[in-house]
């Protein structure tokens, strides 16, 4: 053991209350240590005489005084006093006593004892320590978010050194503004509220205030309208922490939105109020990273920026785990090792989207089952079983014979199509390879996996949309897709109007179709000019989504041939992860005279022999004098409304309704078709 030199000095006896002088041994600055009986030795603060604790030998002695002289400031008399009434550090100094004396390892002080020692020195120990130990410990408590905890607590020691060195060193007080960047569900609004009372509790704001806002609270929809509503938010959060949730939605892709000027209001607060409030910006990673590379104003002001992780599947069982017993409810043997498996049901490359949030929802179903099961025993319970996870999560095994009878309907339906003889060929050929490959697969031979993301080309109404839900069933019954459902969707369902929106967008929309086909018909309006960034961030999240989920999601993208060319042409990454390609012709006329039979049909009408005849021969003029229908299908249909409507008329001129018959009411004659086709032409420019 190192010291100084032999020393005699004063100590305070406890009971008369008298000094003494006594020889000992210098071990630090600020404590000795001296031999009181033939085996005690006592540590002893110099400063101030106070005999602080009795060991069993010298070197025990000393090795506590070393222990103890850096964890607070020894050099005032009053130190034992704090000593005294911090209840933390008399419990840890009682531990470190105990492990010297028995020969155990030492233990490391908890971070929580400096910050106790510190609110104590400030004479600070009141309502404000009670909130910082009640933040400290729910950030300790939080699942996972290691270096997010790590980074705030290195914050706050720096906070607390500052304000030790304050007297001593001069220097403005710096700006506490951050950046939080993350995916969805991954504790950010909580970490942020758990700062703001950390931050009022030591001091860098002075109220207990927590304000949450998003665009809607900050930007107004008239002019004249922004910048009092930004302002309001600002004086409502002043004093406090100011926490704007998706803050890159501040920025817009219409053109007179007003969201920059609720930017340029915030960050001229954001310097003019530094010492005032501290605003937290939290959104996406990339998102937040794009704002502030176009607001240089938010990146000088804003210089503490926090990535936050995604939880691993582990960490969300846990947090799974807690939800439930918030709710009392608990797992039972079985569930418990049932629950990774439930939570990987909705993993994708290690990530569950949306992580807690996604969780919360997941548990919320969980327990509906345990409560659907109570209704159906009429025993009460409070315990989760691996039941009710497997119902939650849909994962009992599918019934073969229904994905059988599915396959074999959806072929079905398209060898009922009208027309469309080549293009059918062409998808029969697909399925048949599917089937085959399912065949090599029960005898273990190797099958290359295609990705089944295809393009359907060619004028509306010609089957596109029904075509692709047919695919979509085939799937499923092949075991291609899990679900097989239909999911359509536009430029309006995956292009947003403000920066940072589009990208989550569309993953919410890809997550919608997993499982399913997503069906984006007239695709090319994705991108509409080549200044259209939000456009172009849309179709390489889309690239990226067919990439990633390729194994249970199928993107169908429609419209006319020359435009779906020219947006794969200017795409390239769409060439890669397409694998088929149809093309679907305009009707002929006889297909057209099928489709509008079948249309009356099915709405219960007959075609007198006349009247077929009549709808088959202007058709055929029809086709020959236009070259197409346009429309194809949707013109059938309105042909047909159209034939109905002249029928309905006939029936009202012809007399009284009293002497209608069913069979009337339901026939349509050859002048009904004439009538129709005469409107129609007449419409259309050709008589």
């Amino acid at each position: 053991m190192i010291f100084t030199s032999k020393k005699t000095y004063s100590v305070k006896d406890k009971r008369s209350e008298t000094y003494m002088e006594v020889k000992g041994y210098e071990v630090t600055t600020h404590f000795a240590v001296h031999k009181e009986s033939s085996k005690n030795w006592w540590v002893d603060h110099l400063p101030s005489g106070y005999k602080l604790k009795k060991m069993s030998s010298r070197d025990n002695a000393e090795t506590l005084s070393n222990e103890i002289e850096g964890m607070m400031d020894w050099s005032h008399k009053e130190a034992p006093e704090v000593f005294r009434k911090s209840e933390y550090f008399r419990d840890f100094f009682r531990h470190v006593s105990e492990a010297i004396e028995n020969n155990e390892d030492i233990p490391v002080a908890p971070e929580v004892l400096k910050y106790n020692l510190f609110f104590i020195e400030m004479d600070e120990v009141d309502e404000r320590w009670d909130i910082f130990l009640q933040a400290w410990n729910e950030l300790e408590s939080l699942i996972g978010l290691s270096d997010v905890k790590e980074t705030i607590m290195k914050i706050m020691q720096s906070i607390r050194g500052r304000k030790i060195n304050e007297k001593m060193v001069k220097g403005s007080t710096p700006s506490y503004h951050m950046l939080f960047k993350g995916a969805a569900g991954t504790g950010k609004t909580e970490v942020a509220r758990i700062v703001g009372m950390l931050f009022y509790a030591i001091g860098v704001v002075p109220e207990d205030r927590f304000l949450e806002v998003g665009r809607k609270d900050l930007v107004g929809e008239h002019v004249g309208e922004t910048a009092p509503k930004t302002e309001k938010i600002i004086n409502q959060a002043i004093g406090g922490v100011l926490f704007i949730d998706e803050a890159y939605a501040l920025v817009s892709n219409t053109k007179n939105d007003f969201g920059n000027e609720a930017i340029e209001v915030l960050i001229k607060a954001m310097e003019d109020h530094r010492e005032d409030f501290v605003v937290i910006l939290a959104g996406y990673q990339g998102e937040m990273e794009e704002l502030m590379d176009m607001n240089e104003g938010f990146r000088s002001r804003v210089r503490l920026h926090i990535p936050f992780s995604n939880y691993t599947l582990d960490e969300l069982a846990q947090i799974s785990k807690e939800m439930l017993n918030s709710k009392g409810c608990e797992l039972d043997a079985d569930a418990h090792l049932e629950l990774a498996s439930y939570l990987k049901l909705y993993e994708h490359q290690g990530v569950v989207d949306g992580n807690a949030r996604t969780v919360r929802n997941l548990i919320e179903f969980v327990i509906e089952e345990m409560h659907t099961r109570t209704a159906l025993t009429g025993e009460a319970t409070n315990v989760v079983i691996a039941e009710d996870l497997k119902k939650a999560g849909n994962v009992s095994n599918d019934d073969p014979e229904r994905l059988v009878k599915m396959k074999d309907e959806a072929v079905q339906e398209l060898d009922n199509l009208v027309g469309m003889t080549e293009l059918k060929n062409e998808v029969r050929r697909i399925m048949n390879t599917i089937l085959l490959n399912e065949k090599r697969k029960e005898f273990n031979m190797e099958v290359e996996k295609s990705r089944m993301h295809m393009c359907f080309t060619g004028p509306p109404g010609t089957g596109k949309t029904t075509v692709a839900r047919i695919m979509g069933k085939f799937f499923n019954g092949s075991g291609i897709l899990s679900s097989g459902h239909f999911v359509e969707a536009s430029r309006g369902d995956l292009v947003a109007e403000y920066l940072g929106q589009t990208a989550p967008k569309v993953n919410r929309k890809i997550k919608q179709s997993m499982g399913g086909v997503m069906f984006i018909d007239e695709a090319y309006n994705l991108i509409t000019d080549e200044h259209d960034y939000f456009g172009k961030e849309a179709v390489s999240t889309l690239i990226q989504g067919m990439e990633d989920y390729h194994e249970d999601l199928v993107v169908i993208l429609a419209g006319y041939s020359e435009d779906i060319k020219n947006m794969i042409d200017v795409n390239p990454g769409f060439k890669s992860r397409i694998g088929y390609y149809f093309d679907f012709p305009d009707y002929t006329a006889e297909d057209i005279v099928e489709i509008s039979k079948r249309l009356l049909d099915s709405k219960g009408y007959d075609l007198s022999v006349d009247a077929s005849q009549a709808l088959e021969h202007h058709m055929i003029d029809f086709h020959q004098d236009e070259g197409h229908f346009g429309g194809n299908g949707r013109w059938a249909d309105e042909f047909v409304k159209l034939a109905i409507n002249c029928a309905n008329q006939r029936l009202v001129n012809d007399g009284d309704l009293n002497e209608l018959t069913p069979e009337k009411l339901q026939s349509i004659q050859k002048m009904d078709i004439d009538e129709a086709m005469k409107i129609t032409r007449r419409k259309s420019g050709a008589i």
